[in-house]
């Protein structure tokens, strides 16, 4: 099953933005106007050793089958990307929670290429970031962020990790796991008491408020996505399902957040249209490079079919008169303290 494959990394629009990668200075979320955060691409890859070659892309086999999408350059570009859209959407911010200024310790499942992990340490001199992940595909920041670090782990399995932390961050992880409910009782348990927990997650059933979504092909791709995702046995509507989670977990102060990642500008403000520009990016590779997983392996959807469900998908993410967005979850919570459990009793 293959898709069309790429042969190219992915290229930025033209916003006239400064260029800027993983290693270089972040700004501070208060220093700069959303619209001034670049997009991040490095346009070279990191190589994971364990890696192997299908479809004309690399992929983890660290745990295979277990990631959907490859974690070769093209993949680590559209990471970055999606980071700068999330901070943009966020005005700027790395998360939502109301964590202390410099916590202790602070994690951050799924980090991918580690931009998150490494702004984050930036901001946070005083914090001790870990990024988990099963690609080590994160850049060598070496004496430049002394303060993070990288590890190969299946979040899935028993963690083992020597100390517990004070906050712990999950991003664009609803592809990624057979049971985040047990990811979930995880983190609870390796959390301090009042320490934090976020995710940051999306939906593939992409939504419009005029319904010019209807019967696109998008539209029908998201249908498809969400029942090739089901018959690998992933729940890939979960975001929406997170503030109960967390609360069945025992998690307090527990707060949902809703954003719209507009599918491409078509949005009439410049910041709407400009976030825009970000996810018209992203969408258009995760539909042609999931697909192979989800509606080839998935459903059992021919190579032909495949591709011409695609086409017709990335067309209607360029076009304009279609108003869709991605429906997208920001979620957190707080463990509670001893004297607050036993209040509850």
């Amino acid at each position: 099953m293959d898709p069309a494959p790429a042969t190219t990394g992915i290229s930025a629009p033209d916003m006239s933005m400064q260029h800027d990668d993983a290693s270089s200075t972040v700004p501070k979320a208060d220093a700069a106007s959303p619209l001034e955060y670049p997009p991040f691409p490095r346009g070279s890859t990191i190589p994971d050793p364990r890696s192997v070659e299908e479809h004309g892309r690399l992929w983890q086999n660290y745990r295979p089958d277990k990631y959907f999408l490859p974690n070769d350059a093209i993949e680590q570009d559209r990471l970055d990307f999606s980071n700068a859209a999330f901070r943009f959407m966020l005005d700027g911010a790395l998360h939502l929670a109301p964590v202390q200024v410099d916590p202790a310790r602070v994690l951050d499942i799924g980090t991918g290429t580690g931009v998150w992990a490494i702004q984050y340490a930036r901001e946070h001199p005083g914090s001790r970031v870990v990024g988990s992940d099963l690609s080590l595909i994160q850049p060598d920041v070496g004496a430049d962020v002394p303060n993070v670090e990288f590890v190969r782990e299946d979040s899935e399995e028993p963690w083992m990790h020597d100390e517990p932390f004070d906050f712990i961050h999950s991003r664009l992880m609803f592809t990624c796991f057979n049971n985040p409910r047990d990811v979930l009782r995880q983190a609870y348990n390796n959390l301090k008491p009042g320490g934090w927990m976020e995710y940051q997650d999306l939906l593939f059933n992409i939504d419009s408020d005029d319904g010019t979504h209807l019967g696109s092909g998008i539209h029908k791709w998201s249908h498809l996505a969400n029942l090739g995702a089901a018959a690998k046995g992933r729940d890939v509507e979960v975001a929406r399902k997170y503030k109960d989670y967390l609360a069945e977990a025992g998690f307090v102060d527990v707060v949902e957040a809703r954003y719209k990642f507009f599918g491409n500008p078509w949005p009439r403000t410049e910041r709407d249209k400009h976030l825009g520009m970000y996810i018209e990016i992203i969408g258009a590779e995760v539909v042609r490079t999931i697909s192979t997983r989800l509606l080839g392996e998935g459903l059992g959807v021919p190579v032909d079919a495949v591709n011409a469900i695609v086409a017709q998908a990335q067309k209607d993410i360029s076009d304009r008169s279609i108003h869709f967005y991605w429906p997208v979850y920001v979620v957190y919570g707080r463990k509670p303290f001893d004297h607050e459990k036993a209040a509850c009793q």
